[in-house]
């Protein structure tokens, strides 16, 4: 169950880290100009989008390879360590669109960006927070995974394959 559940979880983080991320909408005091998305794995040079594959399987690999590990802390670390750059690259988007956009980076003078009464805003798409929330829910089975095994009490077994007290033996 820790398996399927994990290597899901991983899957779905590796997923949701390829497409756009970055959203930018240009607007005038009027109207919408438009919104443009950037970001999406596939758009980068083919090097590039080979080693964001890799780190995608890799991921996946070392997410099952914890589910399977024994004892179960040390999967855990296992998957804390393949979690440190997944948590880092959500947190690199949270900073980035915290910070302003220039209008040079669409091409736009800061001057005629003002006279046209041009503003930028930045935000994120649904795909982070997809990616986001995956990643917690990775988090939360590395933790899981951290809680040690309850033994089970004698009395708890199977009562069903126990075999039937013998009258005599009672005492």
């Amino acid at each position: 169950m820790t398996l399927a559940i994990t290597t899901l979880l991983a899957a779905g983080v590796a997923i949701a880290f390829a497409p756009s991320w970055d959203s930018y909408t240009l607007r005038t005091p009027s109207h919408v100009i438009q919104t443009v998305t950037v970001g999406n794995i596939f758009s980068n040079p083919g090097a590039v989008t080979a080693g964001n594959l890799a780190v995608m399987v890799a991921l996946v690999v070392a997410a099952a390879a914890a589910a399977l590990w024994q004892p179960a802390r040390l999967g855990a670390a296992l998957l804390a360590g393949a979690l440190i750059p997944m948590v880092a690259q959500a947190i690199s988007a949270l900073i980035q669109v915290g910070q302003g956009i220039s209008p040079a980076q669409f091409g736009i003078s800061p001057g005629r960006a003002a006279q046209a009464g041009l503003t930028i805003t930045s935000g994120l798409t649904p795909a982070f927070w997809i990616y986001l929330v995956l990643v917690i829910a990775l988090a939360g089975m590395c933790a899981w995974m951290l809680v040690p095994a309850r033994p089970r009490r004698q009395n708890e077994t199977n009562t069903a394959t126990a075999p039937a007290a013998v009258p005599w033996q009672a005492r």
